[in-house]
């Protein structure tokens, strides 16, 4: 956020040109407040979550999660951000020929009045809605190749509202409504506390780097794994996953022996 403002100032000649390039972030070492360590979540516990997605309580075998566990088996398995899987419409997928297109991303946001005042509801709490939008950078924009655990997700979706328009959210709530990310959350707090999950600190963050760094330990090129996670540039995605190239760095030296 301060890139941009410092960015925008720039550019209206509010400040001196150049001013942003003399920033220098502090080492990680020297902040009061450290960096929070993502987990990354391993092929057995993706394999045990995706059978979690499909437990069913009661006489009618009804799915004990909704639609969320399913979801969340869609994230798992194509790198999708939370916002980017909650967005997703019919019209941004090829079944036949398995492929997904990620083009916008779903935010709860603050309701606002035309002088920028937040609405309020009748208890006085901050009133919210549901946005559509672009994704933040160019990047973000791609198409994805889809496994077939994905592809099955889809065909369950597809089941559920056979009569859908190209124009209808894919993963739908009870309600008929699309997935918000806090509720995505919350379900995947359940299905680890139900499950045999090695981990029990699993986000969906971590779902989507499980997904990068199982590619990356499979030897898949550093540039795709960075295209298909959408991210800004492959020098992010290779900080994000150094951890693993060192273990890989490790195994090649090993050949020696």
């Amino acid at each position: 956020m301060i890139k941009q403002i410092v960015t925008y100032a720039e550019a209206k000649g509010d400040i001196r040109e150049g001013t942003l390039k003399l920033v220098r972030l502090p080492k990680e070492s020297n902040v009061a407040v450290k960096a929070k360590e993502i987990a990354f979540i391993n092929e057995t516990d993706m394999n045990i979550l995706y059978n979690e997605a499909f437990r069913t309580i009661g006489t009618h075998n009804r799915c004990m999660y909704g639609n969320a566990s399913k979801l969340l088996v869609l994230i798992m398995y194509t790198g999708l951000r939370v916002s980017e899987a909650c967005a997703l419409k019919w019209e941004n997928v090829d079944i036949t020929a398995k492929t997904l297109h990620v083009q916008s991303s779903l935010s709860r946001v603050k309701e606002r009045s035309s002088d920028r005042q937040s609405v309020k509801n009748e208890d006085g709490s901050a009133k919210y809605k549901i946005v559509n939008k672009v994704p933040k950078t160019g990047n973000s924009i791609r198409t994805i190749p889809l496994p077939q655990r994905t592809v099955e997700m889809l065909e369950y979706f597809q089941r559920l509202n056979p009569d859908h328009k190209p124009t209808d959210y894919i993963c739908l709530t009870d309600a008929g409504k699309p997935y918000e990310k806090r509720q995505v959350e919350r379900c995947l707090t359940r299905m680890l506390k139900n499950s045999g999950s090695s981990r029990k600190d699993y986000t969906p963050h971590s779902l989507r780097h499980g997904y990068g760094s199982i590619l990356i330990s499979k030897d898949a090129d550093i540039k795709l794994v960075s295209e298909l996670l959408g991210h800004s540039d492959v020098t992010f995605t290779y900080n994000v996953y150094i951890g693993i190239f060192q273990e890989n760095k490790r195994k090649a030296v090993n050949l020696l022996d």
